[in-house]
């Protein structure tokens, strides 16, 4: 019997550690120079082997879409977050769903949303071929946010891939 018990607490034990972290609060970016460098130099080497005339029109629409926002929110809702930060204000929903919204060059985008282990997943699906996605994920005491982006697209070199960090206000 005690035997059974301790089982049972145990299992118990082991399924509350593996729930997800809810995802919730406001998070100011650092401006960490590093950050701002590393994403700066990502770009650059995404557009290398762009010809000499799509360069500089790639180089802006990327600057544009990954300039750093101020602050992201984060306010449960019924089976999801919503996220809002000075640009955007959009649910994620984590039953795969896809939500609609304007993205911050004033284009029509449809996102997916999944909840992780210490946040969430986030797919944008656009009318390009390519891929953006974002993981939200909070730091072991809750107080930092990492914001990790990944874009591919068919006209760039290769993947760009970086890293923000957040603070909890």
């Amino acid at each position: 019997m005690i035997v059974a018990l301790c089982a049972v607490f145990l299992s118990g034990a082991d399924a509350a550690e593996a729930a997800p972290v809810a995802l919730e609060g406001t998070f100011q970016f650092g401006g960490s120079e590093g950050e701002l460098r590393a994403i700066s130099a990502q770009i650059e080497a995404a557009i290398a082997d762009m010809s000499f005339y799509l360069r500089p029109i790639a180089r802006a629409r990327l600057q544009k879409l990954t300039d750093p926002a101020p602050l992201f929110v984060f306010t449960p809702l019924q089976g999801g977050v919503q996220v809002q930060n000075a640009m955007v204000d959009r649910p994620c929903r984590y039953d795969g769903s896809t939500t609609v919204f304007t993205n911050r060059l004033g284009k029509t985008t449809r996102a997916v949303c999944r909840r992780t282990e210490r946040g969430i997943q986030e797919d944008f699906l656009g009318e390009e071929p390519g891929t953006w996605s974002h993981e939200f994920r909070l730091g072991q005491g809750g107080d930092v946010l990492v914001q990790q982006v990944r874009v591919t697209a068919p006209l760039l070199g290769r993947p760009l891939e970086y890293s923000l960090t957040y603070a909890r206000e």
